[in-house]
């Protein structure tokens, strides 16, 4: 039998089925690509609509009749219901969910179009010169099509120069935030909205309105519309040449300073602790709490002495132009007689390269920092005992800044224990005590392993105390080495002899701190109570752990130390790891973190290495 061949595809048949597959892939892959796409944009579409209804029910807004302020407030509320930043952000089409501020909905930009899910939501659109209205959610700022901006993320740093509305969001790292349109193509008047969590603002928008919201440390305002600057948010200092300031229900300003050009409101739940004003400049409201018209300094003779009226009484001030100069105010070798106040006449640089204080003060007086600025830069490593650039020691030191913007800023780049303020210590002679009611100390640290202190108070005598009392201004403490290496306040009792009662106080009745305040107690080789109290009346307080102490190890038996904290007002907010439990300590006597204790001061029958904590919280 004679077999059949199979015969195999010829090689013009086999090119003809690659050009028919390859006709039907071009058919079908941009159909299947467009289908895809159209899902994926319907599953967009309809987080957006999920969104829109959780707005639509929160509670909040229902009850208060009032929208969501900033894009923060609705991504919350977002979050609430399993929506987080970065499931809305992952669109897999190139499309945006954006949020309208101006109507409080989310809606959805389609290519070039934005679509409102189910339906556009009123009669009030954004108009063509709104744009800024619009927020988008990105990974950095840009204004492209003039959205605004929510920075994503928690890890973002440094400096943005700004020209439409922006939303730091969880990140805590950004520095520095410029509002600047002087260059701005767009000529059009912008109502605005800025959230900070710290760092500094400054305002160049003479048309325009700025809402500001959160925490900022310094807010610096050149230019702005006469409708205003509007404060909802927490402000340690701030100045304005040009336009108006309206702090509104529930925002707070430690410290204001606003020149001839310009005017400030605040409104019946408002706050300003301190206000320097010029004498031609508009002051409005009844909660501020001390005004302070900014003075005229006129020289009498060579000896740098000037006058000046302070309620219509003529007083006298003696003007410093030299590190040298200003201790010698201080340190008893210059004669303040007649003297009301030491006033810097320039800016000063103090460089702290031995252990010795650079300025010590030991007489009774009243520095005025007359916006001036005093650098001071430790180049001293020691780490042993505690050294700093001003000790304060028998006598009553107070701060005050009339002009506005006047600081005391301190780096430090060393490891190791040093200061800007010592207040105390065992050489003192009577109750020593700084005040601080206006002014700014900025105190920036590097180092990673040594506990540094903007004010340390110090109590090694078993007679006297050693006290703070801020009344107004800001401590500002910036640890970039990521630590708690820069404490604003530090209450430490420490001796060297047996059974006594050592006593350091704080009280904050103003004022505002980014900083620990920080208890360290017994630790000494000596039989000693030491009781350290801490009052806070008002003011806001800012920090990872606002009020803490730590273990220390006590080489005596009989060594006790006992706090007292007594909370009547305030703003008291931990920024990170602890909630709403804003003190922070190990090894407190039958307590553990977040159960505060009130044991009292009694029974000393069987004294042993203990650290005791009595909390009155009367708010």
């Amino acid at each position: 039998m004679r077999k059949t061949l199979k015969k195999g595809f010829t090689l013009t048949e086999l090119i003809i089925v690659i050009v028919i597959i390859a006709i039907l892939l071009a058919i079908f892959i941009p159909l299947l690509t467009t289908y895809t796409k159209k899902a994926r944009i319907v599953t967009e579409k309809e987080i957006v609509r999920n969104l829109n209804i959780a707005l639509k029910n929160d509670e909040e807004t229902i009850l208060s009749g009032e929208k969501h302020k900033t894009m923060y407030d609705a991504l919350k509320i977002a979050e609430q219901n399993g929506y987080s930043v970065e499931k809305i952000n992952n669109t897999k089409t190139g499309n945006e969910i954006l949020w309208d501020s101006k109507n409080d909905v989310f809606c959805y930009l389609n290519g070039e179009d934005i679509e409102y899910i189910p339906e556009y939501p009123g009669t009030n659109p954004v108009g063509e010169n709104e744009q800024f209205m619009f927020w988008r959610i990105a990974e950095t700022y840009n204004n492209a099509k003039g959205y605004s901006v929510y920075l994503a993320g928690k890890d973002k740093t440094g400096t943005y120069t700004i020209t439409t509305g922006l939303d730091v969001g969880e990140n805590t790292g950004v520095i520095a935030i410029n509002y600047d349109r002087t260059n701005d193509t767009d000529t059009n008047a912008h109502v605005v909205v800025i959230r900070t969590n710290g760092g500094n603002l400054s305002i160049n928008g003479e048309q325009d309105v700025v809402k500001h919201y959160g925490i900022v440390d310094i807010v610096e305002i050149q230019k702005i519309a006469p409708s205003s600057y509007h404060e909802f948010g927490t402000t340690g200092s701030l100045s304005i040449e040009i336009g108006h300031v309206e702090v509104e229900q529930g925002g707070y300003i430690a410290q204001a300073t606003v020149t001839n050009g310009a005017s400030l409101t605040v409104q019946s739940t408002g706050k300003v602790a301190y206000l320097a004003a010029s004498e031609m400049a508009i002051i409005e409201g009844t909660t501020i709490t001390t005004t302070q018209k900014q003075v005229d300094y006129v020289q009498v003779d060579e000896t740098n002495r000037y006058t000046y009226l302070e309620n219509n009484i003529e007083k006298t001030a003696l003007f410093v132009s030299t590190v040298e100069e200003l201790n010698s105010a201080f340190n008893g070798t210059t004669d303040l007689t007649g003297i009301s106040k030491v006033v810097l006449a320039n800016d000063l640089t103090i460089n702290h390269t031995t252990s010795a204080y650079n300025i010590t003060v030991k007489t009774d007086a009243t520095l005025d920092l007359n916006g001036k600025t005093i650098i001071c830069n430790n180049e001293y490593k020691d780490s042993g005992s505690s050294h700093g650039v001003f000790l304060v020691q028998s006598c009553d030191f107070r701060i005050v800044d009339i002009k506005g913007n006047g600081k005391i800023v301190f780096n430090n780049t060393l490891s190791c224990n040093s200061d800007l303020f010592i207040v105390g210590q065992s050489q003192m002679t009577k109750n020593t005590t700084l005040i601080l009611d206006s002014g700014i100390l900025e105190f920036n640290s590097s180092n990673s392993s040594a506990g540094t202190y903007c004010i340390d108070v110090m109590d090694n005598h078993a007679s006297y105390t050693a006290a703070f009392i801020m009344n107004g201004g800001s401590i500002l403490c910036k640890d970039s080495s990521g630590g708690n290496n820069a404490e604003a306040i530090r209450l430490y009792d420490n001796g060297n002899s047996n059974n006594v009662n050592r006593n350091c106080y704080v009280e904050i009745n103003n004022g505002y701190i980014t900083g620990d305040i920080y208890f360290q107690m017994g630790m000494t080789t000596y039989a000693h109570m030491g009781e350290d109290t801490l009052v806070i009346n008002g003011g806001t307080i800012i920090a990872k752990r606002p009020i803490r102490s730590t273990q220390y190890t006590a080489n005596s038996t009989n060594c006790w130390g006992y706090a007292v904290i007594t909370l009547n007002g305030g703003n008291i907010i931990a920024t990170e790891g602890f909630g709403s439990n804003y003190i922070s300590y190990n090894n407190i006597i039958g307590t553990s973190y977040g159960d505060v204790s009130s044991n009292a001061w009694s029974d000393v029958s069987s004294w042993t290495a203990k650290r005791i904590f009595n909390i009155t919280d009367n708010r």
